[in-house]
């Protein structure tokens, strides 16, 4: 007795079962929560234009990139529709002028600074983001990131990179 041959629209749809498929169940990873992850060479010298990379993983959702100046929140940039995937800071949005790294301090050897990068459900305001105090890693930084309720909502994810610049 010979099986039957099937052909499918996806190559992943063979490595689900059939029962599966036929609920409407035909995702072939199972649900992982939404990642946010930087690469950034933390070290970079005066003048030099801010560089890093942004992997989101699992969700599809709005980026808003920022640091703090004098304690209120500077936008640098953000996305106008929800994405996912590998991005660069400076290639893959349209920053101009482009953003460098600088000293705020005179004769100083070098200085700390932070970008904060926000994946949210729904674009996020100025207003939104200084409304309330937001946590991050146990600490409040002066700022909250809300979310509308729907379906396939997830809890924004913030991340904190810190350069030194020299």
């Amino acid at each position: 007795m010979q099986h039957p041959n099937f052909v499918v629209s996806s190559p992943d749809l063979r490595n689900i079962s059939l029962s599966k498929f036929l609920n409407g169940s035909n995702s072939t990873s199972s649900s992982s929560k939404p990642k946010l992850k930087i690469k950034a060479n933390r070290y970079c010298s005066e003048g030099q234009l801010l560089n890093f990379d942004i992997n989101i993983e699992g969700v599809k959702g709005y980026l808003t990139i920022f640091s703090m100046e004098n304690g209120e929140p500077f936008i640098m940039t953000q996305t106008s529709k929800p994405v996912t995937g590998l991005l660069n800071f400076q290639d893959d949005f349209s920053i101009n002028p482009p953003i460098e790294c600088y000293k705020a301090c005179n004769n100083c050897k070098r200085e700390e600074s932070s970008v904060y990068i926000i994946l949210s459900p729904e674009k996020l305001t100025l207003r939104e983001i200084k409304s309330k105090g937001l946590i991050l890693n146990n600490k409040n930084i002066g700022m909250r990131a809300f979310r509308h309720r729907s379906s396939g909502a997830f809890e924004p994810i913030i991340a904190k990179v810190t350069f030194i610049i020299e």
